[in-house]
């Protein structure tokens, strides 16, 4: 377990946390994301939460994938792929954080400010040059906070879910210059 700060850790997901990971993605994925869904997201939730996905991701060599813990209570998570070529300008000295999901019910405490905080201070001691991530556009509070913290939008492009509604289907993708 890693200590983010006083009361914030962050704990690897293992193949055995499939439940727990499934459970808490139900609870967190469905209120934000209700309205962008067909199915109210039942199908994202299940495509990405199940035991195969989870398997391949675990694989992955250079990719973290982490319970964030407030205090001992599971309350979101955090994915970050190393080395990933941004599809728009290949570069590997690149992070991409691949997922970050808090409980809406603990938003707005500074908690993800706290993980991008020390995600951005972990590449930079890493020696990265940037950091990039996808944000659905019409998650404006995403988008501000990650604005917020430097991201610039680079690229928009639209997702082709099955499911999804065409009004939802906007992605930034966004980028952060890390400097030492």
């Amino acid at each position: 377990m890693m200590k983010i700060s006083e009361t914030i850790y962050l704990k690897s997901i293992t193949e055995h946390d499939l439940d727990d990971l499934r459970t808490l993605m139900d609870k967190i994925y469905h209120p934000a994301y209700i309205n962008y869904w067909k199915d109210k997201g039942d199908w994202y939730v299940s495509d990405l939460y199940n035991e195969e996905n989870l398997h391949q991701e675990l694989q992955e060599n250079e990719a973290d994938y982490f319970f964030i813990l407030l205090k001992d209570v599971i309350i979101g998570i955090m994915r970050t792929v190393w080395n990933l070529d941004t599809n728009y300008q290949p570069d590997k000295n690149y992070v991409k954080l691949h997922r970050l999901y808090i409980d809406q019910e603990i938003q707005n405490k500074g908690i993800g400010k706290k993980i991008m905080s020390w995600l951005i201070k972990t590449a930079t001691e890493k020696g990265y040059k940037k950091l990039w991530l996808e944000v659905m556009e019409k998650q404006h509070q995403a988008v501000h906070f990650y604005k917020k913290l430097d991201f610039t939008e680079v690229d928009k492009v639209m997702v082709d879910f099955p499911l999804l509604y065409d009004n939802y289907r906007g992605m930034y993708k966004m980028v952060k210059e890390l400097k030492k």
